[in-house]
């Protein structure tokens, strides 16, 4: 993916997170990893 995608990905992650908590904390983290950092 590219930087643009990861950023919109982290982005809606946190969006989730803030509506319903830790699933989305999951997700950011798998992004996170995905993307090498």
């Amino acid at each position: 993916m590219t930087m643009g995608q990861a950023t919109r990905a982290v982005d809606h992650a946190n969006t989730i997170s803030t509506l319903s908590g830790s699933g989305a904390l999951n997700l950011r983290t798998d992004v996170r990893n995905d993307h090498g950092t």
